[in-house]
């Protein structure tokens, strides 16, 4: 099983994760994000090291170094970005519900992706800063360039931000525009 490279108490302790939401419901969402976003950034090989020494509690100098400066304020923001809106839901075997509690308004599910976007946008920070990181401290992690051989393996990625902003696929001179304007404003 895949190890917690960041305990749920201390998501709660350095988040803005209230201290009554459940473990168990944090904890699949962790292990989620490791496999996936984080496996997508340092790459299968690196990866792999970093879990089996956090399960056999021997970690390097320098996967510590890794883990307390680079991954776990990743892991803070992209836990709470990806599990924002699966907290606010319970699957049952009769039916999909809305948590609720006395006293409390609910947010609706445009507010709760708001959230997810904001912890999402601070997730992409710390996860360019990680490949930063390890792009120029290469040397000091093989894995992190030379591994991943396998066609099964995820090579790791170097560009995190993934904006939706669409800037054209071609320049424009703002010259022309301008002297098109002009021909069509001389025409009337």
């Amino acid at each position: 099983m895949t190890p917690l490279l960041i305990e749920a108490q201390r998501l709660k302790q350095l988040s803005t994760i209230n201290g009554n939401l459940d473990n168990k419901l944090i904890e699949p969402t962790i292990i989620m994000v490791q496999d996936i976003q984080l496996q997508t950034i340092l790459g299968t090989d690196l990866y792999v090291e970093i879990c089996n020494e956090v399960e056999a509690a021997n970690v390097s100098l320098l996967n510590t170094t890794l883990l307390n400066q680079f991954i776990e304020p990743y892991l803070l923001n992209i836990v709470v970005a990806e599990g924002v809106i699966d907290w606010h839901i319970k699957f049952s075997n009769k039916n999909v519900a809305k948590l609720t509690a006395d006293n409390t308004n609910n947010v609706d599910l445009t507010e709760l992706e708001r959230v997810s976007q904001r912890y999402l946008g601070k997730a992409e920070f710390y996860a360019t800063r990680l490949s930063k990181y390890l792009c120029e401290n290469s040397d000091n992690y093989p894995l992190y360039m030379g591994g991943n051989k396998e066609s099964w393996k995820i090579r790791p990625t170097f560009d995190q931000y993934t904006s939706g902003i669409f800037t054209g696929n071609k320049r424009i001179d703002p010259r022309a525009e301008f002297a098109t304007f002009r021909r069509r404003r001389g025409r009337w």
